[in-house]
């Protein structure tokens, strides 16, 4: 058994959503007020869930360049892409908003 059954390695993975859940709720705030504060907390949100999800990506990507064959990381690596795609959406929206900020 690789590093990827580890039970620290699955209790990071099942982070993410709530790690997605609050960067959600940090966009949703910055886009009905966008303040210093709100903004700060949705950078704060979005670095969070990014250095998670490239952690485990980086694993991932590890234990299948050792073994090829290891057919549980592809797994996890597929049952990640839902919750990137989310990220993606949410990053977005933070943009969007940031780019409608005047410069002052």
């Amino acid at each position: 058994m690789g590093f990827n059954y580890s039970p620290a390695f699955h209790e990071h993975i099942a982070q993410i959503p709530t790690f997605i859940t609050q960067l959600q709720q940090a966009v949703e705030a910055v886009e009905q007020q966008p303040t210093v504060e709100t903004i700060a907390e949705g950078l704060a949100a979005i670095t969070e869930v990014m250095v998670n999800m490239r952690k485990i990506s980086v694993m991932l990507s590890c234990l299948t360049a050792q073994d090829t064959t290891d057919e549980q990381a592809k797994i996890t690596y597929g049952n990640m892409a839902p919750l990137y795609a989310q990220m993606a959406k949410l990053t977005y929206r933070f943009d969007k908003v940031i780019e409608t900020l005047d410069d002052a």
